[in-house]
C-alpha cells in the first residue's frame, strides 16, 4: 500500500495517472467482443445488476450486444470472461466510456482500472478529450478516483428517474502517458476496435462564462435517456 502511494505521488502528473499503480498481475488478456461473449457478458451484467441499475436497462444491454458491439472491449482470464466495458466516440474532441463491469468475485483485482485505462487509449492521442460516463450512483464513486466530475445534470431512465453523468478532461499528454505506461507493461488490445457509434450519437460543446456547456443528441434528435455505464 505504502509503495503505491509512493508511485502515485512521485509517478503521476493526474488523478487518473495515478490508477496507473499498481500494476495488475493477473495474465489478462483484452480483445475485442465477439459473438461467443454474449452469453458470459449477460451473466455479469446479471450478477452486478441488483441495486445497482434501473430495471429496463438489462434489455437494453442485450440489444447493445447484439447490435452496436463494434466498440467494445472483453477481459478474458483464464479462456473466460471476466470483465467487459466500451467506447465511443461523440465527436473530434468528446467520447463516452460505457458499460464498464467486472465478474464480481474478481472485483478489485486491478481488472476494472486497466479496462478503463485500456479504453482511453483507443483514442488518438493528437488532441485533448471531454470523456463522459452515464453512471449510476454506485458507479460513480468509483469513477472519482480517475478524476471524473459531476456534471450539474443527470440524465433519466424510463421511470424518469435522475442519474449522475461524470465529465473528464483528459489531455493528449495524459494519453500518451497512459498509452506508454500499458504498452511497456504489455496490455493491449487484441483485435480492431470501432470508436464510431452505431446510432450517431453526438455531443455539442459550448463554453460559458460558468463553464462548459453539453448537448447530447442521436441522429437529428437529441436524446438524454441514455443508458447507464
Amino acid at each position: 500500500m505504502l509503495a503505491t502511494s509512493l508511485k502515485r505521488f512521485f509517478l503521476a502528473r493526474t488523478t487518473i495517472e495515478a490508477q496507473l499503480y499498481p500494476a495488475l498481475e493477473l495474465p489478462v488478456r483484452f480483445r475485442t467482443f465477439t459473438p461467443n461473449d454474449y452469453e458470459p457478458c449477460v451473466s455479469i451484467y446479471r450478477q452486478n445488476e441488483t441495486g445497482r441499475f434501473p430495471p429496463s436497462v438489462g434489455k437494453k444491454f442485450e440489444a447493445f450486444l447484439r447490435n452496436e458491439s463494434q466498440n467494445f472491449i472483453v477481459a478474458e482470464l483464464d479462456s473466460h470472461v471476466a470483465g467487459f466495458g466500451g467506447i465511443h466516440t461523440l465527436g473530434p474532441e468528446t467520447a463516452v466510456l460505457f458499460y464498464g463491469m467486472v465478474a464480481p468475485e474478481l472485483q478489485r483485482k486491478r481488472i476494472g482500472a486497466m479496462l478503463t485505462l485500456l479504453r482511453l487509449t483507443q483514442l488518438p492521442p493528437q488532441t485533448a478529450y471531454f470523456i463522459f460516463i452515464f453512471a449510476v450512483e454506485a458507479s460513480m464513486n468509483i469513477y472519482r478516483r480517475f478524476g471524473f466530475i459531476r456534471t450539474t445534470e443527470g440524465w433519466p431512465d424510463d421511470e424518469k428517474k435522475l442519474h449522475p453523468v461524470g465529465v473528464l478532461r483528459i489531455s493528449s499528454r495524459t494519453l500518451l502517458k497512459i498509452r506508454s505506461t500499458l504498452a511497456r507493461r504489455h496490455v493491449q488490445l487484441n483485435g480492431n476496435l470501432s470508436l464510431q457509434s452505431s446510432a450517431q450519437r453526438f455531443c455539442q460543446i459550448e463554453q460559458t462564462p460558468a463553464g462548459f456547456r453539453f448537448e447530447f443528441g442521436a441522429g437529428n434528435t437529441e436524446s438524454r435517456n441514455t443508458p447507464p455505464r
